[in-house]
């Protein structure tokens, strides 16, 4: 993406627009600062949670710097876009006027300050709101989502939208949704020419659906899988690239944060070692996204919660 964003910025120079980073924009809300005091019946929800920094220097090793992004949030996913913006989805409680939505925070300092925006769905039906979102920058700049979302009467599968500005979105169909079975939290990268989406399902043995597709959009369900950490399933959340390996991040039972790698996207191998632990009054840290920054340093978001549970 590096030449496309250099062919943007010279555009953007030469057709007298001056500086090439959007203005900020306004927030739509101001995000709570508290944890829900009343959190309703939602299984899993973003209510008693919250979403914190970490830093690295190799990608691998993070520290928490305590910072948070929000109460009552939590499935973060983070792209960096064309203009250079930090994206970050993610699914929050109460949204200013707004009950159980995604939304997305956007930083244009390296994570240091957020503006807030409600994420705007076009399209689909009233029960496909998205949550747990994964986010792809595509070549022409644009911005896919995949996410959770379903209807009672069918089931919890994935879906996907696309976006011109990462912020209004409009809906383009059904990626995966398994009969009889769930399909929930993808993970979508590429490797070797394909794409790759992992989702978590809902069976006992922690297994993971792996899909794949040439275009990014009509998938094909290549294996359940799963990635075991202490012989106990964990689950998939994101990743990030050093070098030629792929490092897909893993929430565990025991309320750390773990990684497999791959080369190719289907064969995998165990980290040694935490990414991650839950320090002072955390009671769990899960659900990592990972950015690299231009100042040599990687990014994370992840959720967590200091209400015991």
């Amino acid at each position: 993406m590096k030449s496309l964003t250099i062919l943007l910025l010279l555009a953007l120079t030469l057709s007298g627009c001056g500086n090439a980073t959007r203005p900020e924009p306004t927030s739509d809300f101001t995000p709570p600062s508290a944890l829900a005091t009343n959190p309703g019946t939602e299984q899993d929800g973003p209510q008693d949670k919250l979403l914190k920094l970490a830093a690295s220097s190799d990608g691998m090793t993070y520290v928490s710097n305590g910072e948070i992004v929000s109460f009552q949030a939590n499935g973060p996913d983070m792209i960096v876009d064309a203009q250079g913006r930090i994206l970050l989805y993610y699914t929050g409680w109460i949204l200013g006027d707004r009950l159980y939505r995604s939304a997305v925070a956007i930083s244009q300092d390296e994570g240091k300050s957020w503006t807030y925006k409600y994420l705007e769905l076009t399209g689909g039906d009233e029960y496909l709101k998205p949550t747990e979102i994964d986010a792809v920058l595509l070549e022409d700049g644009s911005v896919r989502i995949f996410y959770s979302s379903g209807n009672p009467s069918v089931g919890t599968g994935i879906h996907y939208a696309q976006s011109t500005d990462g912020i209004n979105f409009t809906y383009k169909g059904v990626v995966f949704a398994p009969k009889d079975y769930t399909a929930k939290k993808p993970t979508v990268f590429q490797a070797d020419g394909l794409w790759h989406l992992y989702a978590s399902s809902d069976n006992d043995a922690g297994q993971v659906w792996h899909l794949t597709s040439v275009d990014g959009v009509n998938f094909d369900v290549y294996a359940l899988t799963s990635f075991p950490v202490d012989e106990k399933p964990s689950v998939p959340s994101n990743g990030v690239w050093l070098g030629e390996r792929y490092h897909m991040f893993l929430s565990t039972l025991d309320g750390d944060i773990r990684s497999f790698w791959t080369t190719d996207g289907n064969n995998w191998m165990p980290d040694e070692g935490t990414r991650l632990s839950k320090t002072g009054d955390e009671q769990f840290v899960a659900d990592a996204t990972i950015i690299p920054l231009a100042s040599d340093r990687f990014l994370m978001v992840y959720t967590t919660t200091t209400i015991p549970f």
